[in-house]
């Protein structure tokens, strides 16, 4: 009979696209795979047949409250399954539930960290929670046996803070994803295109980008996700009679965001110094943007301009800085020689920023936790 393995995380599965491919990788082998998230009445995620879901619907949405009750909710829901062979934690806001039910359960634990949790920018000011979160990982990291995250940055400081060994298995995207049915209106088809996809919450400089946007009359900014400050930006756009200039795409499924992503003509990853985690971020979207090969404009920032540098795909910038960004922005998007380099770079650098060559370190791992592979 084959391994039991549940993969939990806090969002709600539908465009989570790291929990899609490791779910399907895991998929692939001798395992049943169950996802577990919350509902919050989008429609369920298209995966592969075998692999269950289950989304909690939460009476609280954010704050301390939902991470209490849905780790409470998660722990007794695990706590009684028939049979567990792995757990897989995804970030430091699930981690505690499915620590818990190793003490009760013979189980192996398995711990994902997208980013720096205790130094998120929606923690900046909230003492107390910070600290909180902060015992938490204190208490349990040091205990992990298998563990990786999205980049060498953190990997070190994990290291260094909690002697915890983790594997560094970058968000890249899958290449065999093929692009669905997607189509700006109309009339933003005569415009350069420049693209943000991701969360849309604060220091992602999607502010500075609206207000450029009324400098820009041949460019349309399309943001492509949802977040805290998506109506803000909304009512924004709205005040300022940009609606010729920027659009909201709202959600999209993995094979939407592929086609929107492929018709843009240049790639924005501005997050801003607010925290240590966007400070040593490495966005999913700036490896979907290569790998849709066009260029890239990122922040300044260490694992950024590292990938930046290594490829020459792009540019990097101060992103504080709105007039430097408006300058970049034009010289990327009109510099025509400067813009065959860079797209013939990452036709380069898509074949080895891909899913299919990182996946060998994912399976090398799971195979360490007790995860065999059919070969």
């Amino acid at each position: 009979m084959g391994k039991k393995i549940y993969i939990s995380v806090t969002s709600d599965l539908v465009s989570d696209q790291r929990i899609h491919r490791i779910s399907g990788l895991l998929n692939t082998g001798n395992a049943e795979i169950s996802l577990i998230g919350r509902n919050l009445g989008t429609k369920a995620p298209e995966l592969p047949s075998g692999i269950r879901i289950f989304r909690f619907r939460m009476l609280f949405k954010k704050g301390f409250l939902f991470y209490a009750f849905f780790n409470i909710r998660l722990f007794l829901f695990l706590l009684f399954r028939s049979k567990i062979d792995v757990l897989v934690s995804n970030d430091l806001d699930t981690l505690p539930a499915n620590y818990m039910v190793t003490k009760f359960r013979k189980c192996t634990l398995v711990f994902d960290s997208h980013e720096y949790f205790t130094e998120v920018p929606e923690l900046i000011g909230r003492d107390f929670v910070k600290k909180t979160w902060a015992k938490i990982e204190g208490f349990i990291v040091p205990e992990l046996k298998f563990a990786y995250t999205v980049n060498d940055s953190l990997a070190g400081i994990f290291k260094e803070k909690y002697g915890t060994n983790f594997e560094v298995i970058r968000n890249v995207p899958d290449d065999k994803i093929l692009p669905g049915d997607f189509h700006l209106p109309e009339k933003y088809t005569s415009k350069k295109m420049v693209l943000y996809q991701g969360a849309v919450n604060m220091g992602r400089g999607l502010e500075e980008l609206i207000e450029l946007s009324t400098e820009m009359d041949d460019v349309v900014f399309v943001i492509a996700g949802e977040g805290d400050i998506l109506q803000k930006l909304k009512l924004k756009v709205a005040d300022l009679n940009l609606d010729d200039s920027v659009y909201f795409t709202g959600r999209l499924r993995p094979g939407e965001l592929k086609a929107l992503t492929l018709k843009a003509n240049l790639g924005v990853s501005l997050e801003q110094n607010m925290g240590l985690n966007y400070y040593y971020a490495l966005p999913n979207k700036i490896f979907d943007y290569i790998q849709a090969n066009i260029p890239v404009l990122c922040s300044e920032f260490p694992e950024m301009k590292k990938i930046i540098d290594e490829t020459q795909t792009g540019m990097t910038v101060d992103p504080h800085n709105k007039d430097e960004i408006k300058v970049r922005i034009r010289e990327m998007l009109y510099s025509e020689d400067l813009r065959r380099i860079w797209i013939k770079n990452a036709k380069l650098a898509s074949k080895k920023y891909c899913w299919q060559n990182e996946q060998k370190k994912l399976i090398e791992l799971y195979t360490k936790a007790g995860v065999f592979f059919n070969n």
